[in-house]
């Protein structure tokens, strides 16, 4: 069975004057004042879960994908210098439900923290 689910999200992302530890090990300031138009597309086939992504902005830096489990503890599952559009496929997807969201690492440093899509396995 393929599900697919396609989202087209904007998203006013807020300043944050605080610093946050990625899941990737790296301290950086979480923090963005503009208006990011993500399209993210995630299906699910056979043993995988597929995610395509495409962000409607000029941003230089690298993109992280990010799974959690109903523990909401992100972690990193791939990394990309291709920020604008991309692709990833989880060959080890978790059983029932998980989150998967797009962290980008811009090159000062920002980290951008897109909305969080749900797929049920």
């Amino acid at each position: 069975m393929n599900i697919l689910a396609s989202i087209k999200i904007t998203t006013l992302l807020l300043t944050f004057a605080i610093i946050s530890v990625v899941n990737t090990g790296f301290a950086a300031p979480l923090s963005i004042a503009s208006e990011a138009s993500v399209a993210l597309e995630v299906s699910t086939e056979n043993n995988y879960v597929a995610l395509t992504w495409n962000i409607d902005e000029n941003i230089e830096g690298q993109v992280f994908v990010q799974r959690a489990g109903m523990d909401m503890q992100f972690e990193t599952i791939s990394q990309s210098e291709e920020v604008k559009n991309g692709q990833f496929k989880d060959k080890q997807p978790k059983s029932g439900m998980s989150f998967y969201r797009l962290a980008v690492q811009q090159v000062g440093g920002t980290v951008i923290y897109h909305n969080t899509i749900t797929v049920t396995r």
